[in-house]
């Protein structure tokens, strides 16, 4: 797996996104969970809630024009997401994959900065619970190089959810195994900051 800096990094523009503490402050206000968690899965939420899909081909969208849009393929709304992430003060990178006959996908993944990824994994669902009214499945996680925390799956066009990989599986971007592990299927490389 390669890892490389790589265009979507020279896309995204969190200097544009100084709103997003706030607004993650007004829409779940008060609330009892870590910062890390409400500002994951929220921007997520906010994000796949308000964005649909629409193939722009190879250009990626500025992520200004992006939120005014709301419409985009995974590149943009995947710039879109990795920009807010950043705002809010969260590491991403982000994912590629390369299908055999030319489809590609991009996702970003959020840093979560807990090494305990059954906590992580139980905070998350208590947050959709109680902040967002829906019950969530397994949380996708890759753990991080020096054990100190884990990369969340943050797809805002395959996954209802932080860490939702279930549709990423069936339409054969990760495989699992028997263990209950997955891998990305068709990896070409994770591109980091």
């Amino acid at each position: 797996m390669n890892r490389v800096r790589n265009s979507y990094f020279e896309a995204v523009a969190p200097e544009r996104f100084g709103f997003v503490r706030s607004t993650l402050r007004d829409v779940f206000r008060p609330t009892r969970f870590p910062d890390y968690v409400v500002s994951a899965a929220g921007l997520h939420y906010l994000c796949s809630e308000a964005s649909s899909f629409d193939n722009t081909g190879d250009r990626v969208f500025d992520p200004d024009e992006m939120l005014m849009r709301l419409k985009g393929d995974c590149q943009d709304q995947s710039v879109l997401l990795a920009s807010m992430y950043l705002a809010a003060g969260l590491d991403v990178r982000f994912v590629r994959i390369d299908r055999p006959g030319g489809d590609r996908h991009v996702l970003p993944e959020v840093y979560c900065p807990v090494s305990d990824s059954q906590l992580t994994s139980d905070v998350l669902k208590e947050f959709y619970r109680r902040e967002v009214g829906e019950s969530i499945g397994d949380v996708g996680w890759e753990g991080d190089r020096e054990g100190s925390g884990v990369w969340l799956v943050a797809d805002p066009v395959f996954s209802r959810y932080v860490g939702d990989i279930r549709d990423l599986r069936r339409d054969g971007y990760i495989e699992v195994d028997g263990s209950g592990g997955w891998e990305w299927t068709d990896l070409v490389e994770v591109h980091e900051r």
